[in-house]
């Protein structure tokens, strides 16, 4: 199996197309029964990548710091995101808890009805966005300062 770290994400597979791209990513991780809590992560970071079709990667487009907090309930049917200047809520389609890699991965739709595909990486400090945004594939990947959660 061919094996390529991307901009800190593992996906095992070269992306041949969007379809592709999201299923094989799902394939990756293998659901386990975590305890829910809510969870909460406090963000300093966050760069924009861009998936390049003829080289196979994502390319980094550019970053800025920006401190922000995700907010996920403890059923993880749901999770807002707070910006400076925008609070977003996220519904979670489906979820996956990875316990050997440490990070939960949703599917969800935005409250304004954007898929995305977001990786919760609790071992790397990182939350990632993963979405079509019409024109290709684009990469958000927010550096986190602190997870915690409470019951």
């Amino acid at each position: 199996m061919y094996m390529m770290k991307q901009q800190g994400l593992f996906l095992p597979f070269k992306m041949k197309g969007i379809a592709k791209c999201v299923v094989s990513f799902f394939a990756v991780f293998l659901f386990a029964n975590a305890v829910q809590a809510q969870i909460y992560a406090s963000c300093t970071h966050r760069d924009y990548y861009a998936y390049n079709e003829a080289t196979e990667d994502f390319e980094y487009q550019n970053g800025y710091d920006e401190n922000s907090l995700y907010k996920i309930n403890s059923q993880w049917t749901m999770f807002d995101h707070t910006t400076p200047s925008i609070s977003s809520s996220y519904y979670v389609s489906s979820s996956e808890y990875n316990e050997e890699e440490n990070v939960l991965v949703m599917n969800v739709v935005s409250d304004v009805g954007n898929k995305y595909l977001y990786s919760f990486d609790f071992g790397e400090n990182k939350v990632r966005i993963l979405f079509n945004d019409g024109d290709g594939l684009q990469l958000i990947v927010f550096t986190v300062k602190k997870f915690w959660t409470e019951e």
